[in-house]
């Protein structure tokens, strides 16, 4: 991954901005930090002061994120912003997999080869929280209803 990362920042005048979930294996952050440490215009969070990841959500372009984390790709497809997904979902467990053959089937993220294209995504970004407040609305006016009635 990290050397399809620099070949993806030299091969255009994009920068990359790194930071890591706490799952992040010791061994994969090693590997990331010395292949990509020295790239002009990389900078990576060193996990010390405060976390820069609603920073890099708000300003960055495209993002590539790895396939295990539910989260940070949700959060990337709310951006409205392209996403790719680095990894093979099907090698993960088939609930996973599941989830990430959804957002490559409603055209909001796509597979991480080495090339990134700053194109939006073909649908409109993620964002739940509009039905989540009309669920949560109606079972408080339901709740309501038979707390009068008793």
């Amino acid at each position: 991954l990290a050397v399809r990362l620099r070949r993806a920042v030299e091969s255009s005048s994009m920068s990359l901005l790194l930071t890591f979930s706490r799952r992040t294996p010791p061994e994969a952050r090693a590997a990331m930090e010395s292949e990509l440490g020295g790239l002009a215009g990389c900078y990576i969070w060193s996990g010390e002061g405060d976390n820069p990841y609603s920073a890099f959500l708000a300003y960055a372009d495209v993002f590539v994120v790895t396939a295990d984390s539910v989260n940070m790709v949700s959060e990337a497809c709310s951006t409205g912003k392209a996403v790719y997904v680095a990894g093979d979902p099907s090698a993960l467990r088939p609930k996973l997999a599941a989830f990430h053959n959804h957002l490559r089937s409603l055209g909001l993220t796509g597979r991480f080869e080495a090339e990134l294209q700053l194109a939006a995504p073909s649908s409109p970004p993620l964002s739940d929280t509009a039905a989540a407040a009309a669920f949560v609305w109606e079972r408080f006016l339901e709740h309501r209803r038979r707390s009068i009635l008793l």
